[in-house]
């Protein structure tokens, strides 16, 4: 494991001012251990750098680092070991030690912390991960994504480091762009890398959260002074799910169908997310606590209001969970988008509020007036771009994906994604159920296409 002192680091810091402050009060207060918590991505080994630093004072002797992610051996003796070497060296004067990257060792790191914190009653360890070590007195510090001004200042001091000159792109459109990077640190870097190759606006589209979201497929184009976890945001998530069990993995992927719709309303509550996800693989008694985890490995956030709690994905997670649920079965996920359909169609009758006419929260740093044009609901012919319902209109009249490609002079591959994006947003299971949403079409010979074509397939998710 790489142990010594504080790495130098090369840029400005942003952002994070409440949590230096509490980290400081905890230091200064005689904490043992402080564990800085938060999604990839979002600052935690930066912050407690920067930290102890520059708002520790002369009440601490020395300050050591020690990276875990180094750590070829994260077995409980070799972290014990690397602990009291650090721990011996103190001479008994108050020190702390920086515990990088502690997810690959958190079954090992507790009792080796437990064992090392009782023997050294000088020592204060600050750990950074994305889930809580465990101990009986650990200090949690949670680390939140940046405000929006921050944010944006942050992606033009990303962008300056590219060559980027300010008059290339527009407050505005980068502020939406942070905006749908969830005002998260990493992904704001990248997107300052991608703004080298491609203009405001087309970065903007990449991240649009729909099917033809491109953010996975960014990189960064830096050879050194970078984790491997931390060249793109699907390897940023990816870490995170290392640590999970089938169970959370799962659930993850089908929470990714509440996108544009609860999660503009702050998230989904219990008995919605039981209604839609759950079955004999993932019961609904036990949508309870595996929320409960996916929260303490910061890959979902959880709203506290009065009685309620609201459960929400970043649009980043999301749009990776999404991703990897159509990887897994396409038709899966759209069985549950029906049901999450049918849900909100409930929502809608008379008596209750209707989730798609409910006021939507306005974005940090924006504002959601009586201009903002209405959005198509999802399942309807009206939600599909002018290009997807001229695609979709041939496939209901039977043309295969290759005679489409020609007539539209475009390539199949294309094709194959567009009729993806109109399964999606029309939410239905197969290539044959388009016939019954394509406008001018009779509603029972379309059915009657749907039964030939389909053979009353059987669904693939368990049943309840």
């Amino acid at each position: 494991m790489r142990t010594g002192v504080l790495p130098a680091t090369s840029s400005e810091f942003v952002g994070g001012q409440a949590q230096r402050r509490r980290i400081t009060a905890l230091i200064e207060g005689g904490a043992r251990l402080i564990t800085v918590v938060g999604p990839g991505g979002i600052g935690k080994t930066r912050l407690a750098i920067e930290t102890l630093r520059r708002d520790i004072g002369t009440s601490v002797s020395r300050v050591s680092f020690i990276d875990l992610d180094t750590c070829p051996d994260v077995g409980p003796g070799a972290v014990a070991a690397g602990l009291r070497a650090v721990s011996d060296r103190s001479g008994g004067r108050p020190h702390v030690l920086l515990l990088d990257t502690c997810d690959r060792a958190v079954t090992a790191l507790a009792p080796a912390l437990a064992e090392v914190l009782e023997g050294d009653p000088a020592l204060c360890v600050v750990a950074t991960a994305r889930e809580s070590i465990g101990w009986l007195d650990e200090n949690l510090v949670p680390v939140p994504p940046l405000e929006s001004t921050e944010a944006l200042r942050l992606l033009r001091i990303r962008m300056a480091f590219t060559g980027l000159a300010e008059e290339q792109a527009d407050d505005a459109t980068l502020a939406r762009i942070c905006r749908h990077l969830d005002h998260n640190p990493l992904y704001l870097r990248l997107a300052a890398a991608r703004l080298r190759h491609r203009p405001a606006a087309a970065v903007l589209q990449e991240v649009s959260g729909d099917a033809y979201d491109r953010r996975l497929y960014w990189s960064d184009t830096a050879r050194v002074g970078i984790e491997a976890r931390h060249r793109d945001i699907g390897s940023a998530i990816a870490w995170s799910l290392q640590h999970c069990d089938a169970a959370e993995v799962l659930l993850l992927q089908r929470l990714s169908v509440f996108a544009h719709t609860a999660d503009d309303l702050g998230g989904a509550d219990l008995d919605t997310i039981a209604e839609v996800c759950a079955d004999r693989e993932l019961p609904a008694t036990s949508i309870g606590s595996v929320l409960d985890r996916l929260v303490e490995r910061s890959l979902i956030a959880v709203c506290l209001d009065g009685s309620s709690a609201r459960w929400s994905l970043a649009e980043s997670v999301r749009v990776y969970a999404r991703t990897q649920l159509h990887q897994r079965d396409p038709y899966e996920a759209n069985l549950l988008a029906a049901r999450h359909r049918r849900v909100r169609l409930r929502e809608s009758a008379p008596g209750s509020v209707p989730a798609l006419h409910r006021p939507r929260r306005p974005a940090r740093g924006g504002s959601a007036g009586p201009e903002s044009p209405a959005i198509p609901a999802a399942g309807s012919w009206e939600s599909l771009s002018c290009a997807e319902r001229e695609v979709a209109r041939l496939a209901a009249d039977g043309w295969s994906n290759r005679a489409i490609a020609d007539v539209r002079r475009s390539s199949v591959r294309t094709v194959d994604a567009q009729l993806a994006a109109v399964r999606q947003k029309l939410q239905i299971g197969s290539r044959a159920e388009i016939a019954g949403y394509v406008p001018g079409r009779t509603a029972e010979p379309a059915r009657r296409e749907i039964r030939e074509r389909s053979g009353h397939r059987r669904h693939r998710l368990v049943p309840r």
